[in-house]
């Protein structure tokens, strides 16, 4: 239910609308439907948790209903399409919570906000193994209903402005009183939370009303004033609009149940009934360096340099040096011109390595990668090894052994096609 102040005013607006006298135009005609409408709506959604049957109406019927109703009466109306919606989706409240979240934030002081922030902070810093998908969709409530549009980077005052002028601004913002600017820390609590999101491969669809909110708020800006890398906070913003347009992909990607075939289909309605694990699959590296010891870093969107480092009575240390493309960009370069930037700075490091003794000079390989997904030369059986991630059955499935690469990319598109995914890999060079 909507808070009771909320209520008391949502009351008094609507009897004042309908007592107040109106111009006959379009315009007003428009807003009135538009408004009614909207009205309906957060009527209907307010009442079905708690109301059995939901009265269908017809569309020539609703106006004329709604201005019989008295202010405290609800005419529930239900209309086909958006119930079937809503009973096919499966989550049918990620709107009205958000909702919800937003209008609990709007009346909260600033002592209560900080501690609303420290709490949810507090969360996202527990190990992610142990924050569950209803948990972290709470959480990334939180930060995306008390999240601000961004906005255009402050002009700076002239030097010959009024001196009366700049202090009575300095006046005026001293009689306001301490107030805290909360928006950094709700925009790093988003980005972290997506982060955490991301790394666990949860169900994206359970945030996508968060990612079309803030979606839609980089978007409006970008329309009205350009690159968001230009707004205020412009870094912080740039990484939100990465973090959210890559979950967006994961949620408009097609899911597994609808692959081909019977047995796959049934198979895949039994594992959907069932709750399902988050599992780490690794997968096969959209960019190649080229080069041993450096590797592409999906979810840090960086290379990675990767040496052992074994002293005399000492154990054997692993240590890895990441080179983010996040601030090639922050420059103003594309994103290929980017990962070149921070693979040069990756080989750059590297060679200092074979200089310094730490490591050897990178070593041709004998036989080239294949382009093919789940085909692999074993060093130990010098035989080419075909194995594929089943989407369905969650667990590798080993198609042998081959002498020559072109039987193994043979019997690897045949498992491909069989399990429904893409065979063939586009590799980036680095």
């Amino acid at each position: 239910m909507l808070p009771s102040r909320l209520s008391d005013v949502l009351s008094d607006v609507e009897a004042v609308l309908r007592v107040f006298r109106r111009p006959a135009s379009d315009a007003w005609v428009k807003a009135k439907h538009q408004l009614e409408k909207s009205l309906r709506k957060l009527r209907h959604r307010c009442k079905e948790a708690g109301t059995a049957a939901v009265v269908v109406a017809p569309d020539d019927d609703i106006n004329e209903a709604e201005l019989k109703a008295g202010p405290d009466q609800a005419v529930q109306v239900g209309e086909a399409d958006d119930s079937a919606s809503e009973c096919t989706s499966a989550f049918p409240n990620q709107h009205l919570t958000l909702f919800r979240k937003m209008n609990e934030w709007n009346f909260l002081d600033d002592a209560q906000k900080l501690e609303r922030l420290q709490q949810a902070e507090v969360a996202t810093r527990r190990p992610r193994r142990s924050l569950s998908q209803s948990e972290l969709v709470d959480i990334i409530n939180m930060p995306a209903a008390c999240l601000a549009a961004p906005q255009r980077k402050a002009m700076p005052m002239p030097h010959d402005a009024d001196v009366e002028c700049s202090s009575e601004a300095t006046l005026a913002m001293e009689s306001c009183g301490p107030n805290l600017d909360l928006q950094p820390r709700v925009r790093s609590l988003l980005l972290h939370a997506l982060h955490v999101w991301r790394i666990n491969l949860f169900d994206c669809h359970a945030i996508e009303h968060v990612l079309d909110v803030v979606q839609g708020q980089i978007n409006k800006f970008e329309e009205r004033a350009g690159e968001i890398r230009g707004a205020a906070a412009g870094k912080a913003w740039l990484k939100i609009k990465q973090a959210v347009d890559e979950l967006m992909l994961r949620a408009g990607a097609p899911s597994s149940s609808t692959l081909p075939g019977e047995d796959f289909a049934a198979e895949a309605q039994v594992q959907a009934a069932q709750p399902l694990k988050p599992h780490r699959v690794k997968p096969r590296l959209e960019r190649q360096s080229g080069i041993q010891n450096i590797n592409w870093s999906v979810g840090r969107r960086c290379w990675a340099c990767q040496y052992f480092s074994n002293k005399k009575g000492m154990k054997c240390k692993n240590t890895i040096h990441y080179f983010p493309i996040a601030k090639f960009l922050e420059q103003g370069l594309g994103d290929e011109a980017a990962v070149d930037a921070a693979l040069q700075e990756a080989k750059a490091y590297r060679e200092e390595l074979v200089r310094q003794g730490k490591l050897k000079p990178p070593k041709p390989k004998v036989y080239p990668d294949s382009m093919v997904r789940g085909v692999y030369f074993s060093q130990g059986q010098q035989k080419w090894k075909v194995q594929l991630y089943h989407p369905v059955r969650r667990k590798v499935v080993h198609g042998g052994y081959f002498c020559s690469q072109e039987k193994a990319e043979a019997r690897a598109r045949e498992l491909a096609s069989e399990f429904g995914v893409q065979p063939d890999i586009k590799v980036l060079p680095g």
